[in-house]
């Protein structure tokens, strides 16, 4: 995803990640993903999250990662 997706984004640039239709999200996905954007990101909206599997990882995620996403 960084080679292709994202290689000409600015650092303040907005990305949205949408939830919507997404029936699970794992821990390892999101870490790799989720947190590797965070990471290089500032401004990282989360959208479509009601879902308890993708709630429960994105807790996890901010829990051990200890980023404010």
């Amino acid at each position: 995803m960084q080679a292709y997706l994202i290689k000409d984004l600015e650092i303040d640039e907005e990305i949205i990640i949408d939830f919507a239709d997404v029936k699970v999200l794992t821990p390892s996905w999101a870490d790799e993903v989720i947190t590797k954007l965070a990471e290089k990101f500032k401004n990282i909206k989360l959208i479509n999250t009601d879902n308890p599997t993708i709630k429960s990882t994105l807790e996890t995620l901010r829990e051990y990662s200890g980023l404010k996403i």
